[in-house]
Formats: structure tokens, C-alpha cells, sequence
């Protein structure tokens, strides 16, 4: 993943400023449950604070915390996917190389929403049904995809100094590792599936 001239310390300092957090603080047995779970991902920080509130109900249950992974980092993909809407739709963005960027961009994170509803259907049903089949090859794919095409909408703004392209940056980079961390928690699903 290609960090375009952003630091990643300063990235994670936006994302955790940013990051919504919804709910009571942890404490206790119930901290080391999220801590555990967290334990597999590359942004631990993020994947604590963002999964904290999902630490009594997921406990130490893989299938779980991988839904829990996903539904927050989809939710952010949204939440992102619509400011890039309004960006568009308000002309936020100057000269040619910046429109089709952001064009290209909103296109991916449409992509990347649907896959990461894919992903979240097979973890539904899993949780209802309590084995996975083949679908865990599909969930591993579709959460890639996810990532990678999040990853790729910066590709077009790469080299790009404005200000509204420095946010777009922060808040794209923001939803990698919310996405990352959430393919994380599906790889480990599937190992502890298929430990073979």
C-alpha cells in the first residue's frame, strides 16, 4: 500500500481522532477479549478502540470478531463513499486530473461497499448456521478486493498537494486499515476453520 506522501503516524493520529466511538469503555476481563482478538492485525490501536464495544457479545469467538471487523470497517467505507459523493457533486474538485481521480475513486469505494456486503453475508449466515464451506474462500477474496480497491482510488491522486486531495487522502487511508485489520480477523477465521 502506497502511504502518497502522508506519514502513517499522522494518518492514525487523524484516523483515531476521527474514528466514531460508540459505547462504554471496556475494563476487565472483557478488555482482554478485544486485546486478544486484536492481537492478529496490523493497526492493533485502531482494531482495539474500533472493536471495544463488540468485546462482551464476541468474546472469544473468531467468527465474531471477524463480523464485528467487518460491519464497523463497512460502515466507515460508507461513511467515506458518501463524502466522496458530495465532493463530486459539489465540484469540490479543480482541473481534469482531480475530477477523473475522484470519479475513479468514488467508483472503487462502490466497489469495495459491495464486496464488503458480500463479506458480511457470508459471516451472517455462518453465526446463524455455525460452519463455513467453500464461502470462506469467497469471503478471503471479496475482503482483499475490498482493500485492494480502496488502496487503488489513491493511486490517481498520487503527486497531488491540495488541500481537499490531503483529505481525501487521510480519510481513504483511514478505511485501509479499518479494512485491513477486518481481513485480518477473516484469516483468522479461516485458519482456525481450516488449520491445515
Amino acid at each position: 500500500m502506497r502511504l502518497a506522501g502522508v506519514s502513517v503516524s499522522l494518518a492514525l493520529l487523524v484516523l483515531l481522532a476521527v474514528l466514531p466511538f460508540k459505547g462504554r469503555p471496556v475494563s476487565g476481563h472483557i478488555d482482554r477479549y478485544v486485546q486478544e482478538a486484536c492481537r492478529v492485525t496490523r493497526y492493533q490501536d485502531i482494531c482495539i478502540r474500533s472493536l471495544a464495544p463488540f468485546s462482551n457479545s464476541a468474546r472469544r469467538s473468531p467468527s465474531w470478531w471477524a463480523r464485528a471487523g467487518v460491519s464497523v470497517a463497512l460502515k466507515e467505507v460508507k461513511a467515506v463513499a458518501q463524502y466522496l459523493e458530495k465532493s463530486k457533486r459539489d465540484g469540490q474538485m479543480h482541473g481534469r486530473r482531480q475530477r477523473m481521480a475522484l470519479s475513479d475513486c468514488t467508483e472503487c469505494f462502490q466497489d469495495s461497499i459491495d464486496n464488503l456486503h458480500r463479506c458480511l453475508g457470508i459471516l451472517r449466515d455462518l453465526t446463524k448456521k455455525g460452519q463455513l464451506g467453500s464461502e470462506i474462500n469467497d469471503l478471503i477474496t471479496w475482503m482483499s478486493a475490498a482493500l485492494t480497491n480502496e488502496d487503488t482510488c489513491l493511486d490517481g491522486f498520487e503527486g497531488q498537494k491540495a488541500k481537499q486531495v490531503k483529505l481525501i487522502r487521510q480519510k481513504v487511508l483511514g478505511v485501509t486499515y479499518l479494512t485491513s485489520n477486518a481481513l485480518a480477523l477473516a484469516n483468522k477465521l479461516a485458519n482456525t476453520m481450516n488449520p491445515n
